[in-house]
């Protein structure tokens, strides 16, 4: 196996939630290429794999992950012709967003700021502002049996954060986008606009995975709830609720478990306050489901994968 690879190394400082335990065993990794080698070998030995980009969106239990952690630490981006852009898996979101910028095209803004990777960002269809990485792909490089594949875009079923790499076994290894021409000045505009609106409404400076749950893509036909709550008459026209919206009215905002602490500032993020371990945040979102269902009687849907 490759010489980099350590045992029982402890995770939580890879993850954006400074929570979890060790990894039987790990091995960074800084290139599309590595990444190949790394992932043909675990899989030709049986061994299990996870693969952790920028360590957003996911909870690590304190028992740790058994097999290899895979760790992305970077990632090409390559121009394959005007507007054309081959990503690496590891390659930064926020990274992107400054080199699309940079070939003045425009696509990526919704990802400035965003801790993630681009194997991630397609793993889980990530996305804000009313985009996702879905609007701009063309096709994705992936492993599976130890083999290469390319996917085209018609052939990858992708819907609201969620995608056909959550449910079969394929490891991301680039991406290749499209993105159009536009003005340095108005790309810069838009950036600069998103990553003042995630520095205003969420809690930047602390320990967290991003949003905890889903918006849930629905609507209440119950009037008592809708007379009680009058912004649900907006929600039900466009069928999407926020999910920070139904964890406030259901007084959760600044509630603790332990070291877990629901944000003041957004309440769809909880924050490691003091320490959290993963029980902490799970017995935090059980007791949001448990009280959103009551109220409202909506299934809050995590959007943070627990491994």
């Amino acid at each position: 196996m490759n010489s980099k690879i350590e045992k029982n190394f402890p995770l939580a400082d890879e993850t954006t939630f400074k929570i979890g335990g060790p990894a039987e065993l790990f091995v960074p990794v800084d290139s599309k290429t590595e990444l190949e080698e790394v992932v043909k070998e675990a899989q030709k030995k049986e061994i299990p794999l996870t693969v952790l980009g920028g360590g957003s969106n996911v909870l690590i239990s304190e028992e740790g992950i058994k097999g290899l952690t895979v760790k992305l630490r970077s990632g090409e981006i390559e121009t394959l012709k005007p507007g054309i852009f081959r990503v690496g898996a590891g390659a930064s979101l926020h990274r992107l967003s400054d080199f699309s910028l940079q070939k003045s095209r425009t696509g990526m803004e919704w990802a400035a700021g965003i801790p993630g990777t681009m194997g991630g960002a397609v793993y889980g269809n990530a996305g804000a502002f009313g985009r996702c990485v879905a609007d701009n792909l063309k096709e994705v490089e992936v492993l599976k049996d130890q083999k290469k594949k390319i996917l085209k875009r018609d052939e990858i079923n992708f819907s609201y954060r969620n995608s056909t790499f959550k449910r079969e076994n394929l490891v991301i290894l680039s991406a290749t986008i499209r993105l159009e021409k536009d003005s340095p000045a108005k790309i810069r505009e838009r950036i600069e606009l998103n990553l003042n609106h995630r520095k205003k409404n969420h809690p930047v400076d602390a320990a967290s995975a991003g949003s905890i749950f889903k918006n849930p893509e629905t609507s209440i036909e119950d009037n008592e709830i809708v007379s009680r709550y009058p912004m649900m008459k907006k929600f039900n026209e466009n069928r999407v609720i926020p999910a920070g919206y139904l964890v406030e009215k259901v007084g959760m905002k600044g509630s603790r478990i332990g070291g877990a602490e629901v944000s003041e500032k957004h309440a769809n993020f909880i924050i490691n306050k003091d320490g959290a371990d993963a029980d902490d945040v799970k017995n935090l979102i059980q007791l949001i489901k448990k009280k959103v269902k009551k109220e409202f009687g909506i299934e809050l849907e995590r959007e943070i994968r627990y491994l």
